[in-house]
């Protein structure tokens, strides 16, 4: 919402479906828009982050700029590794 992206970049926000329900309605009744096409991406423990990405549309071929910010230190370690190598993977 606040990062100034370039012109045709998309945001794809991955995080619990409840959690995106509450984000997408505040910032909507802050008046908040975001700086870039965004695409949200449900994530429940049924089905992997690759998938449910690619089912939204993520083209592993083009440019990448991944942002963890305050989730790694809420997972396991056997957790961030997997997390660290579906981005390598997709990057």
């Amino acid at each position: 919402y606040r990062l100034a992206w370039p012109a045709g970049t998309t945001v794809f926000e991955i995080d619990q479906p409840s959690v995106i329900e509450f984000k997408t309605r505040v910032l909507a009744a802050a008046g908040a828009a975001p700086a870039a096409d965004r695409t949200t991406v449900g994530q429940s423990s049924r089905r992997s982050m690759p998938t449910a990405l690619r089912d939204a549309g993520f083209d592993p071929t083009m440019p990448t700029a991944w942002i963890a910010e305050g989730l790694l230190i809420y997972l396991p370690p056997d957790a961030q590794d997997r997390l660290l190598d579906h981005i390598t993977a997709l990057s």
